[in-house]
């Protein structure tokens, strides 16, 4: 018998967080890996496998020193009018461009080239995939104050502008080295940057009646939506996505 719709939904939200395994998320960049697996596989059937991972703060001057380069950037909105930022490597942009355009990855090496707002539209609604996919894994985990409820604002190609468009604060930063492919031939790096002072609603470990409890050692500043975010934008460089 087919699965519903709601059934689908249901199953997600009840494994939200959890590997191939079943087992649960313990830190954030798991929680990153599954949700860029899921969203992959969801979206285009490719499958990821995440070779490698790290976490790590830096500061607003250091952040353009871990992105790879000709990176497709994506500013990100997030609570508290909180700014963020998404990389992708140019091998991951190329593998998303080929799965979308000709159904099939090409050879591991790619030529770089600076993206254009074609790439930033074919790779954007991904990213964005990937962020939801991040906020429903930790959906029970203390790291959903800083990390959950971002989503793209406005694609930048060239990141020396960088420095007058986001907040000169301290930074999470998630590096995550990618697989493509049943070979995992292609390989390329998915970065995440968000404000290391958490804005977001507090993860929710019980619901009672209507009443939520939030996680010990969890704050945050409450709700927030997107769609109330005008990007701040000082640079040509900077359009809407």
């Amino acid at each position: 018998m087919a699965e519903t719709a709601a059934e689908t939904v249901l199953k997600r939200k009840a494994s939200a967080g959890r590997g191939p395994d079943g087992a649960a998320a313990r830190t954030p960049a798991q929680a990153l890996g599954i949700a860029l697996a899921r969203a992959a596989q969801d979206l285009f059937r490719l499958p990821v496998t995440v070779l490698a991972s790290a976490e790590s703060h830096g500061t607003l001057a250091e952040l353009p020193e871990r992105l790879a380069e000709r990176a497709l950037l994506a500013l990100l909105a997030g609570p508290g009018e909180g700014l963020g930022l998404a990389a992708l490597s140019p091998e991951v942009l190329a593998t998303l461009i080929e799965i979308q355009t000709t159904h099939r990855i090409g050879p591991p090496v790619v030529a770089t080239r600076r993206p254009t707002r074609t790439d930033a539209a074919m790779a954007m609604p991904f990213i964005d995939r990937v962020l939801e996919e991040l906020e429903a894994g930790l959906a029970r985990h203390p790291a959903l104050v800083w990390a959950g409820g971002f989503r793209c604002g406005s694609f930048v190609d060239d990141p020396r502008p960088l420095g007058l468009l986001l907040e000169d604060t301290g930074y999470r930063m998630l590096t995550l080295s990618l697989g493509f492919g049943e070979t995992a031939a292609r390989t390329g790096t998915f970065f995440l940057a968000v404000p290391a002072e958490g804005r977001g609603p507090a993860p929710v470990a019980t619901q009672r009646k209507g009443r939520t409890r939030p996680l010990p050692g969890a704050s945050g500043a409450g709700s927030w939506n997107v769609r109330s975010w005008t990007p701040r934008c000082g640079s040509r460089r900077c359009s809407n996505g």
